[in-house]
């Protein structure tokens, strides 16, 4: 029983070439298999606000749309958003929610108090 060299090598070509299409389908397909992140960078949640306006901002990846209580939103071109918002007096519920190109769906609810001098004084 004597072993052939070449054909040893050529298993061993098959295998690290299918091992490299392996890894490279995989990279191209990360996004797809993910889903849509959505990265709340200000306000906290559960923050205590001072103010009637809040700037939200964060960091969207993997996103075709965005939209922020239903309303859309742009997207800078590094994933980066900020978008303004009024906040009433009292407890409030925001909701950011992002859509893949392929129809995945990802929301992040972000739960504030906003504490007003109108309020305590009532």
């Amino acid at each position: 029983m004597s072993h052939d060299p070449g054909r040893t090598l050529k298993i061993a070509l098959y295998v690290v070439l299918s091992i490299v299409i392996l890894v490279y389908a995989l990279d191209k397909t990360k996004n797809l298999l993910l889903g849509p992140k959505i990265i709340i960078k200000s306000p906290l949640n559960g923050a205590l606000i001072e103010t009637s306006t809040v700037v939200l901002s964060g960091t969207a990846k993997n996103i075709s749309k965005i939209s922020v209580n239903g309303r859309p939103i742009s997207i800078e071109q590094d994933g980066n958003f900020s978008q303004e918002l009024v906040v009433p007096p009292g407890y409030t519920i925001i909701s950011v929610t992002g859509t893949d190109r392929y129809g995945k769906e990802k929301e992040v609810t972000l739960e504030l108090v906003r504490n007003s001098k109108e309020s305590d004084e009532k």
